[in-house]
């Protein structure tokens, strides 16, 4: 009886490609080293004539290779050489600063709204929970994790559902190779609500409620480098309110613990007898922030002075007078963010509208809240 070693059982099963395998390896080849994503390659009849193959053996190969997710085979267009990065999975992350209790709802919302779009578009998601604890002073031993994480080549882009990005990540170099979506002008794609579609709402809504001299806060990162004050002034002249600079406060940043609170102490004593009778804060931070300052001035709210604030949806917000809040909804925030980065993949935004359209037309509501 003959005795087959595994080597010699091998070579016995094993069989010559296909022509159809052929070809494929040898438009694979073509691919990878001759093609450059975008490129439309040779019609079927064209590539079977140059094999001297019959067209069903192309269209075979075709198909291997756009199961590799080499290629994509558009219907009346041809057959075009896919971006190897489209196959690349995104990072969503969720940073510690958004994990307080205030905050946790509405962005954890968004998180998970974000992750589920991006998904159903067939965008592959690989998600990020970073440290709830911020490091202690001088440990850079998460820092040094999350370089390792965020120099990974095999990541197409990063969602952050944050303002505080690692440095790191924000290079020259990165920004060329890797999109970085997030809430903050730091960021090289940057998610921003339209500032001008709060002022105009504010504004008509202390118009209805005759008031007449108005006060802002807002975070520097909300605006343009230098735009706040030449926005907000045109858009009172446009709405019909006089402007006063010293009632416009857009000069600080989140990093600063007691913003609201030094900005309206500053607005409300500019004049000595002339006060705002109505105060817009931007952020729900900052209307923490400047409550209390607005307590210890006894202020009447809202006989005397009339507050809207931003607010995001189901935060739960502490009121401690009433205040009418402009609420940001979740699951529109996400269509928007997720919206753009399905552009980013396949050049088109499923969802109507952009971020700043969203943030025009269907972000903002007023809702009226009363401690």
């Amino acid at each position: 009886m003959t005795q087959f070693s595994p080597n010699t059982m091998l070579k016995t099963i094993q069989r010559k490609p296909s022509l159809s395998g052929q070809v494929a390896e040898a438009l694979r080849h073509h691919v990878k080293e001759e093609l450059e994503p975008g490129a439309k390659l040779e019609a079927e009849s064209k590539l079977a004539k140059r094999f001297g193959v019959s067209v069903m053996t192309v269209r075979e190969a075709f198909a291997t290779l756009a199961s590799e997710g080499l290629i994509e085979r558009i219907h009346g267009s041809g057959t075009f050489v896919r971006d190897p990065r489209e196959s690349l999975p995104v990072a969503l992350v969720m940073t510690w600063d958004l994990y307080s209790s205030r905050a946790s709802y509405f962005h954890m919302r968004v998180f998970q709204k974000v992750q589920e779009l991006l998904e159903a578009a067939g965008i592959p998601v690989v998600t990020f929970h970073e440290q709830v604890q911020p490091p202690q002073k001088g440990d850079r031993t998460p820092e040094k994790a999350r370089e390792a994480v965020y120099n990974d080549r095999s990541l197409r882009g990063f969602v952050f559902i944050s303002t505080n990005p690692p440095p790191a990540l924000l290079t020259e170099e990165k920004r060329k190779e890797r999109y970085v979506y997030g809430f903050g002008t730091q960021f090289n794609r940057h998610l921003q609500l339209d500032p001008e579609a709060m002022l105009r709402m504010a504004l008509r809504y202390f118009k209805s409620n005759r008031r007449k001299k108005i006060a802002v806060i807002a975070w520097r990162e909300l605006f343009k480098e230098g735009s706040g004050m030449t926005l907000a002034e045109r858009i009172f002249a446009e709405e019909g309110f006089p402007f006063y600079p010293e009632w416009f406060h857009d000069q600080r940043t989140p990093a600063s613990g007691d913003a609201g609170w030094q900005q309206f102490r500053s607005l409300w004593g500019a004049f000595p007898r002339k006060k705002p009778d109505g105060l817009l804060l931007m952020d729900d931070i900052l209307y923490a922030q400047a409550s209390q300052a607005i307590l210890n001035e006894s202020i009447d709210v809202p006989n005397d002075l009339l507050v809207v604030s931003q607010s995001n949806q189901g935060s739960g917000m502490f009121l401690p007078f009433p205040t009418t809040l402009l609420e940001f909804k979740p699951d529109i925030l996400a269509e928007a963010v997720a919206g753009e980065v399905i552009a980013e993949h396949t050049g088109t935004n499923p969802y109507r509208q952009s971020l700043e359209e969203s943030s025009r037309l269907e972000l903002i509501d007023f809702k009226v809240s009363q401690s």
